[in-house]
């Protein structure tokens, strides 16, 4: 036996991961707040590691009456939250949806905020959420027709090799 072994990998978060909730917007907020539309719960014995190399794509879709793309002004974020939801750490700033719906022009990817040279872990317990808010005309946001893509790196803590 050795101790604590630490195995990183190359991670895809997306709404298909096990352990991700998506919900569905059905009003905008007084307040214009940004709310979560998929949140991921960081399981035990993992952590998530985001630098600026790692990109966000999406698409979202409005669950109005005639459903179709959000429009492009809807804007979108991406955080941490601790297990309290009370502290929440940033990892993409606010940004236009139409800034994140490309998935394959890796030109067009929207990188995410952090620091050249630094990193934010999201650990055990903690949540990692992409927020919308539809505001504006288009109230809704329908999750179960949504998807997206977050890159970054998995560590998977173990006791034993």
């Amino acid at each position: 036996m050795s101790p604590t072994a630490v195995k990183e990998e190359v991670f895809d978060l997306n709404q298909n991961v096990t352990g991700v909730t998506a919900r569905d917007l059905a009003a905008k907020t007084a307040d214009a707040s940004l709310q979560p539309v998929f949140e991921y719960l960081v399981p035990v014995g993992y952590s998530l590691v985001f630098s600026r190399e790692d990109t966000l794509a999406a698409y979202l879709e409005d669950n109005e009456g005639s459903p179709a793309e959000c429009v492009a002004g809807v804007r979108v974020d991406v955080v941490v939250m601790d297990s309290s939801k009370m502290n929440v750490r940033s990892i993409l700033n606010p940004i236009r949806y139409g800034g994140i719906k490309d998935f394959t022009n890796e030109d067009k990817l929207a990188h995410l905020d952090v620091p050249d040279g630094e990193v934010i872990v999201a650990k055990e317990g903690e949540r990692v959420c992409l927020r919308a808010d539809s505001s504006g005309a288009i109230v809704t946001i329908d999750a179960s027709d949504c998807y997206f893509r977050l890159t970054c790196r998995r560590i998977r803590h173990s006791l034993f090799e």
